[in-house]
């Protein structure tokens, strides 16, 4: 039995996240930038450079691929490849082919930071 507690609790939690998102998108409007919203499954578990998926825990704060050797911190990890998707919807957007092969050079350019 689900306690009305945790679903006012969710309900809180989605109208946060909703308000958010609302704030972001004004603010990049006012600043002539816009909002790419996508989907964070799995960032963090698919391999940025060669696009394999490396199960770990959350325990695990490396990500450390036996496919291509990248090993970087798992949020980097995550944070390249929600960049990844961000500019492929992009990309698809304005009727552009998304071009992957250029963003794993970028990811590889930026992991070397």
């Amino acid at each position: 039995m689900v306690k009305k507690n945790s679903i006012l609790s969710k309900s809180i939690h989605d109208a946060s996240w909703s308000n958010l998102i609302q704030i972001t998108k004004y603010k990049a409007k006012e600043a002539g930038k816009f909002v790419e919203l996508v989907n964070p499954c799995n960032t963090s578990q698919l391999c940025s450079n060669c696009g394999e998926k490396v199960e770990k825990s959350l325990a695990i704060r490396v990500h450390n691929c036996p496919h291509c050797r990248l090993v970087l911190d798992r949020d980097h990890n995550a944070a390249i490849n929600i960049l990844n998707r961000a500019v492929g919807t992009t990309a698809q957007a304005c009727g552009i082919e998304p071009l992957d092969s250029i963003m794993k050079q970028e990811a590889t350019l930026f992991i070397g930071w």
